[in-house]
């Protein structure tokens, strides 16, 4: 229940609904992430490319990564619980997360 209720005062402040196209066009545009299409099942298919970042803005990445997985749900079908997530790990890493002295 407190994971529940943490959520649901993150939305409150954070307002995820708010976020527009033009809010993370400059992210968007790498086409590192994004919602195409649905699954067989109906789930909603994210697509990810984490070796296509090149902004270093991590509020604009938050707010992409945010934005990009709420409208996939905005999307659900009634009875679908579920999103799918495809990612390519193609010319990532660690370097590209500033994790590389891990």
């Amino acid at each position: 229940m407190k994971m529940l209720e943490e959520s649901a005062t993150w939305r409150e402040e954070f307002c995820p609904e708010r976020i527009s196209p033009d809010d993370i066009e400059v992210e968007a545009r790498t086409a590192k992430m994004y919602f195409k299409g649905f699954t067989k099942q109906g789930y909603p298919v994210i697509y990810m490319r984490p070796g296509r970042d090149t902004n270093d803005d991590n509020d604009l990445k938050f707010k992409y990564l945010v934005y990009t997985p709420e409208r996939a749900v905005a999307h659900l079908y009634a009875g679908v619980d579920y999103l799918c997530w495809l990612i390519d790990f193609k010319g990532f890493s660690t370097k590209l997360t500033g994790m590389s002295n891990l």
